[in-house]
């Protein structure tokens, strides 16, 4: 039950941070739109796809935020 507190709460340091930036809401609205209209039309490789695509968006950024000393990991 620990490890998954643990990784709630980077989860949500991350996504606060995520959504501070400029366009970080907007972007991250739009992907969830996509997934959800690819789950819609029942085609999971292009949710699958697209959740893929987020997240490596996402990592990209904490990784970016890391470096520059904004976040801590």
């Amino acid at each position: 039950m620990e490890m998954i507190s643990n990784l709630l709460d980077y989860f949500y340091r991350y996504r606060s941070a995520l959504l501070r930036t400029e366009n970080g809401v907007g972007a991250t609205n739009q992907y969830h739109r996509q997934i959800l209209e690819a789950m819609k039309k029942k085609n999971p490789r292009l949710a699958e796809r697209l959740v893929r695509m987020h997240l490596a968006r996402a990592k990209e950024f904490v990784l970016k935020e890391i470096e520059a000393g904004r976040i801590l990991p």
